[in-house]
């Protein structure tokens, strides 16, 4: 079974891959959009889930990663809603544009 940090770096890779590939011009930028999405919360909660307790566990782990990973969050939170409704708009906008 593969170590949980093994899995968090696998996880910055993918974003890493992903984020080069994310263009409103690109043709998959839907599936780019969803794909970025899904990773980046399936990433939050493996931090929040196996993470965040074992820091708990060693002072100087928390006080290091604990802060920096609640702003990571908080940012998620900010940023996830705002690249749906990007995505709702340039899907129900976007045909009426190339339409013009």
């Amino acid at each position: 079974m593969p170590k949980a940090t093994e899995q968090l770096l696998k996880d910055h890779k993918m974003i890493r891959r992903t984020l080069e590939n994310f263009s409103p011009d690109n043709p998959n930028y839907p599936h780019v959009l969803r794909t970025l999405q899904r990773v980046v919360l399936g990433h939050a909660w493996f931090e929040d889930a196996i993470f965040l307790p074992a820091f708990k566990a060693e002072p100087l782990l928390e006080k290091r990663f604990t802060r920096e990973i609640i702003q990571e969050h908080k940012d998620i939170d900010f940023f996830i809603p705002l690249l749906r409704l990007h995505q709702e708009l340039s899907s129900s906008i976007g045909p009426q544009i190339a339409k013009i």
